[in-house]
């Protein structure tokens, strides 16, 4: 449960019910994991309303950040309609160099192009050595990363 000017985000990979399962859920699961989020009234935001929220101190009560790591091809053909049917949005963060070399599992950058939107919105996938520590936001004795960090992230098609 999320405590106060605070919000819970949950990481997922494959969207699918032959791929590894250590990385996977099925996707009736994954439709369990929203009705429950919309029957306990969770209010489903984007990666960057929330860490805007979280830094202006003025965060939903109940809210959750659905993220996925890589783009695989899973998350459109599995995640994104049942994300639209509950009126979710997810982020996810691209492996770009898999995507260039056009490996099966992963969603095209056509693709997602296509699905882009208010359900779903794309953040480069990176190491953090990347980014420079120093210009982090403080929250209340933790850290995470600043908002300029987050909009230069985000892919623009």
């Amino acid at each position: 449960m999320a405590s106060a000017n605070s919000c819970v985000v949950l990481l997922y990979h494959h969207f699918s019910d032959v791929t590894p399962k250590s990385t996977s859920i099925s996707p009736k699961l994954f439709e369990q994991h929203l009705q429950y989020l919309q029957v306990n009234d969770f209010e489903s935001l984007s990666l960057q309303t929330m860490l805007e929220s979280l830094n202006n101190h003025n965060l939903p009560n109940k809210c959750v950040v659905l993220t996925a790591d890589d783009a695989y091809q899973s998350i459109a053909e599995n995640a994104y309609p049942l994300l639209q049917k509950y009126q979710m949005s997810m982020s996810v963060f691209v492996a770009t160099d898999s995507i260039d070399r056009k490996y099966k599992a992963m969603m095209t950058w056509q693709k997602m192009r296509d699905i882009k939107g208010k359900t779903m919105t794309f953040y480069k996938h990176g190491t953090i050595q990347e980014y420079d520590l120093n210009k982090n936001i403080s929250i209340e004795g933790g850290f995470i990363l600043p908002l300029i960090l987050v909009a230069t992230m985000q892919f623009h098609f």
